[in-house]
């Protein structure tokens, strides 16, 4: 079983079983990742794993065993990224790859432990397979709204994204809002 969270804080330690003061102790990168950068955070209850998207970092967070999360708990492994450090959109190169993120805004993970980006300046989706498990700067195992991972030209066409920004699966049906077209 999923949960989403879109940029609710009160609502993620409730979810965390935290008292809202804890959020004042907590470690910086956590702090960071959970309030003025994050633009989606999502919740595998099942593996017990935390993703959150960092709309200006270009990047994605993943917390494993949220349970135990403590105030100098560092991120797990990064997404979009080849570590913790820079903020450069596609890891500064001119073009996106399997590897790279431009504004993240909406995750999801699902039941099948799937990890679901809207790369919101790339104009696609992707996605990881076993997220849980995935390494810091792994491929993404696929993408949608491009025939390939290395455009970013956005597509009025039925199979075309532009900006997407949020998005959600129900069963085997994946839900994109696709904002720059108004979709």
């Amino acid at each position: 079983m999923s949960l989403t969270v879109l940029c609710c804080v009160s609502t993620l330690l409730l979810v965390l079983n935290l008292a809202p003061e804890a959020l004042c102790t907590v470690d910086a990168d956590l702090r960071v990742a959970l309030t003025s950068t994050s633009s989606g955070i999502t919740i595998n209850t099942k593996l017990r794993t935390l993703f959150v998207s960092q709309l200006f970092l270009n990047r994605v967070l993943r917390y494993d065993n949220y349970d135990s999360l403590t105030a100098t708990s560092p991120p797990s492994v990064v997404f979009g990224r080849a570590d913790m450090t820079g903020t450069l959109s596609n890891q500064g190169q001119d073009y996106p790859s399997a590897n790279t993120l431009s504004a993240p805004r909406g995750i999801w993970v699902d039941d099948r432990d799937t990890l679901w980006v809207a790369d919101r300046y790339n104009s696609r989706v992707l996605w990881w397979n076993n997220a849980s498990f995935s390494a810091t700067n792994s491929s993404a195992d696929g993408v949608l709204g491009h025939l390939v991972f290395t455009s970013n030209v956005s597509a009025l066409a039925p199979d075309g994204l532009n900006q997407p920004c949020g998005l959600s699966v129900s069963g085997t049906t994946l839900w994109v809002a696709d904002q720059g077209h108004s979709r």
